[in-house]
């Protein structure tokens, strides 16, 4: 069970959410041809450590970025590498900023140039994320939130990744 947090905690939250995000959305401007996976990893590092936060995924044991990222057919949590991105692909950065112990945890994916599959595959994946979102109320159960996205997902056609939902 989450236990609700108080007043302090969900300013000390909100930072760390700030900093996720500016980070996040300074990794997701340097997303071009040519740009590594590497290069995409420092920019955020460095972002989050500029605006006083720490990488959180540095608290995972053994764990040494302060992204995951992964290229088109790879799923999640995807160890930054010297891959260069190419035109036409699928390049999801997830980052997760601590700020005085409260993690915060976000993710995108970018489409590099076009492709109209991959552009359809991206807007199902926000109006799933809209869905789930929407049911994400006072008195509604984890279950309500994923049930929404798996849903949308589905009859889109496309598939949830069964090994990590739950």
């Amino acid at each position: 069970m989450v236990k609700a947090k108080n007043k302090h905690q969900l300013k000390l939250m909100e930072k760390s959410g700030q900093i996720s995000s500016t980070a996040l959305k300074r990794a997701l401007a340097a997303v071009k041809v040519g740009v590594s996976a590497l290069e995409l990893e420092r920019v955020a590092g460095d972002e989050i450590h500029k605006l006083g936060g720490k990488w959180s995924y540095k608290t995972v044991p053994g764990y040494k970025f302060a992204t995951c990222i992964t290229f088109n057919e790879q799923v999640v949590h995807g160890i930054p590498t010297d891959r260069v991105i190419k035109d036409g692909d699928l390049v999801s950065i997830d980052l997760a900023a601590m700020y005085q112990g409260l993690h915060t945890d976000i993710a995108w994916t970018e489409l590099v140039g076009k492709d109209s599959g991959k552009e359809r595959f991206l807007e199902v994946g926000k109006k799933a994320l809209a869905a789930g979102v929407s049911q994400a109320v006072i008195g509604n159960r984890l279950g309500d939130i994923s049930a929404a996205i798996q849903e949308n997902i589905e009859g889109a056609g496309f598939h949830v990744v069964r090994s990590l939902v739950g």
